[in-house]
């Protein structure tokens, strides 16, 4: 269907319809009814490709694409599987429709591959373009995602989560239960953003007045999450403190440990735990639900959409990195004084 057949439809002229669309101001209030009513009942949706003047949010449109790389060499699947990675591409795809654009998904590997006549714009996540890519998309404009904070292309915008800002939100909800003794479980000791999430857990809890005590792997979570989670299930078991509150780095460590711990004899006497990702998938299997630190990866993906559509629209914002505050959401976690492992459901 065509603006000519819902002019036809709506007994106006065709240059009506192509005003209705990219300059409705010019169009008077009875034949925009008409041509409102033909287009709600056709489900009519204009090309954002299609020839014509462009309004705000169709400048610098051309193929409608939009590509987001993940990381070189990781298989999709893998990377889908990262956490709050789903809700990202949700948050995106999300915004991507809103302006009637499409995701298009690829590997950094295969970026060489991309080009102005395939995509009007590129999210990259983690922050950096492979050299090869960065020469393909000559004048294409592209932005950081969440690169950690300080990492990552500083000539480029992007936004980011506040990986520090979580622990500490983590380490405020400890304290505030009145925990004395707590534990930080971090399932892949070699990965940075681990690591700032436990700085600034301990930096808090420390400046408290909290004894911590981590449990950590390092560096296999990434490829067997399941023995990570065996490990620091064994080590909490059979460490020298008695922690009555815990942090775990990801919800996704959380729920595995838990697993672990389960058919135990011990009895836990953790009060409280709080997880970090707001990942429900993860959290279903942990009862009664815990607290977690929601890093807000929707959100990211809105942002990243409306910094690259800026770009779009020709704009040069200064490079910037948006930095999206976490949040605490509670859980109920801790309403009875002690949690044994017969609570632990999988």
């Amino acid at each position: 269907m065509t603006i000519v057949e819902i002019a036809r439809m709506a007994g106006v002229s065709v240059s009506s319809v192509s005003n209705y669309f990219n300059r409705p101001g010019r169009v008077g209030a009875a034949t925009a009814a008409r041509i409102r009513a033909v287009v709600a009942k056709t489900g009519f949706v204009p090309d954002l490709r299609r020839p014509g003047p462009k309004t705000g949010e169709r400048i610098g449109v051309r193929t409608g694409n939009i590509a987001f790389l993940h990381p070189g060499g990781e298989l999709l699947r893998r990377f889908l599987a990262r956490p709050g990675v789903p809700r990202l591409l949700d948050g995106v795809e999300q915004a991507l429709e809103a302006r009637h654009l499409r995701l298009v998904l690829s590997g950094a590997a295969a970026a060489g591959n991309l080009d102005a006549r395939s995509c009007d714009g590129v999210i990259v996540y983690g922050g950096w373009l492979p050299a090869a890519a960065e020469s393909a998309l000559h004048g294409v404009p592209w932005i950081r995602c969440c690169a950690p904070v300080g990492e990552g292309n500083p000539e480029r915008c992007g936004v980011t989560w506040d990986g520090t800002r979580a622990g500490e939100i983590a380490a405020e909800f400890l304290m505030r239960q009145g925990h004395r003794r707590v534990a930080v479980f971090n399932p892949d000791g070699s990965d940075a953003e681990f690591r700032r999430r436990v700085a600034g857990f301990r930096r808090v809890a420390s400046a408290g007045g909290m004894v911590v005590t981590e449990f950590t792997v390092p560096g296999i979570s990434a490829h067997s999450p399941i023995v990570a989670n065996r490990i620091l299930a064994g080590r909490f078991l059979h460490g020298p403190a008695a922690p009555t509150g815990a942090f775990f780095c990801t919800d996704g460590a959380l729920a595995g440990v838990w697993r672990e711990l389960r058919g135990e004899t011990r009895t836990l006497q953790l009060r409280h735990v709080i997880g970090c990702g707001a990942d429900e998938t993860a959290l279903r299997y942990v009862s009664p639900r815990p607290a977690t630190v929601d890093l807000r990866f929707e959100e990211i993906g809105h942002l990243a959409v409306e910094l690259l559509a800026a770009l779009l629209r020709g704009g040069e914002p200064v490079p910037a990195e948006r930095v999206v505050s976490p949040v605490l959401m509670a859980g109920r976690f801790g309403e009875s004084q002690s949690v044994s492992k017969s609570q632990v459901e999988r």
